[in-house]
């Protein structure tokens, strides 16, 4: 089967459009081999590493001449890559497990957040402080499936009477309800998004916890799961597992470089997206760098992955029907291309 034609079951199997003209793995005259990389969305302070990694010329000092994907919408990143439309690319774990429950072959092979980035959030002034503090209040939500789940089961999990907290789904447009006293929290809120907002909309650093309580699902109750890693295509691994490591080399050096020096990093990447603002940005790349370091890493170096980690949230999604086919973890992630593997 030629890969057009691969390309086209991939994408089918998604339920998504189909088009063409995918990325060709060919020397450039330079001697850098091009890779494509898809960002996840649109880019964010959350981002800096990446573009740092390519700016700063970690990259090219792997021997490779990458270029970043900006997706149409965030779904479309893992089917670019299972695709073959890109190379590699950012992937949710979330998506990593619900491709794999399809038998879309998509794999993890390093993960730049150690830790689950959503959870609830409420202005310090309206005392929610535990989840039982939830009843009686209304709290919007973005309406997308799994973090709809994991809210409910954070509030079950907790003792929390449902039917006593108002659910209302507001999309994308949390944050202004929020502002507005339209609701008293938000129950998906991430970390590196909404919080660094809501304190820039109130004049407040971007960083500061006085104003606001947040409740990651990961410390009430719910499974620790990694959120956005390194993915491709088991057949891109499977052939091209050098260029794999050395994205991977390029990678670390980034995020090293852009944890020891964060001010000069999203200034590197302002310098690439001008349209973003430098206080938000700068705010969500520290928010991320709380999130990059884990004891796994300390042991293991950044990037590293728990298998048994992946197993629960897999476990987690078939129970709570996010899923309907039990996903083997152990194919979904892989750490043998991290740098010092």
């Amino acid at each position: 089967m030629n890969r057009t034609a691969r390309a086209l079951r991939v994408m089918a199997a998604l339920g998504v459009s189909i088009f063409f003209g995918g990325p060709a793995l060919a020397q450039s005259p330079a001697q850098l081999t091009p890779l494509k990389f898809t960002f996840h969305f649109v880019p964010t302070g959350s981002f800096t590493n990446f573009v740092v990694s390519l700016d700063r010329g970690f990259f090219r000092e792997e021997g490779l001449d990458v270029s970043f994907i900006v997706p149409g919408s965030p779904a479309d990143a893992i089917k670019l890559v299972a695709a073959g439309e890109a190379h590699m690319g950012l992937g949710h774990s979330t998506d990593v497990i619900l491709a794999r429950s399809r038998g879309v072959p998509v794999v993890s092979v390093g993960t730049t957040h150690q830790f689950g980035t959503a959870g609830v959030m409420a202005p310090v002034e309206k005392n929610i402080r535990t989840p039982k503090d939830l009843e009686g209040k209304t709290v919007g939500i973005t309406g997308i499936p799994a973090n709809r789940v994991m809210f409910e089961q954070m509030l079950r999990r907790n003792g929390v009477d449902i039917s006593k907290v108002r659910i209302i789904v507001v999309g994308f447009g949390a944050m202004q309800a929020l502002l507005e006293a339209r609701i008293d929290a938000e129950g998906d809120a991430i970390t590196f998004a909404e919080p660094i907002a809501f304190n820039l909309a109130r004049g407040k650093d971007p960083n500061d916890r006085s104003t606001h309580t947040y409740m990651p699902f990961y410390k009430y109750g719910l499974p620790r799961y990694y959120t956005y890693g390194v993915i491709t295509s088991e057949s891109f691994l499977a052939k091209n597992g050098e260029l794999v490591r050395r994205l991977l080399r390029g990678w670390k050096k980034g995020l090293e470089w852009s944890m020891e020096n964060p001010e000069a990093a999203v200034d590197i990447l302002l310098k690439r997206y001008p349209n973003l603002e430098r206080r938000s940005a700068l705010g969500a790349w520290k928010a991320v760098m709380e999130i990059a370091v884990s004891e796994e890493t300390k042991a293991h170096g950044l990037g590293w992955q728990d298998v048994k980690v992946w197993e629960t949230q897999a476990q987690f999604m078939f129970d709570n029907r996010l899923i309907t086919e039990q996903v083997d973890a152990r194919k979904a992630i892989t750490n043998d291309y991290l740098p010092g593997r």
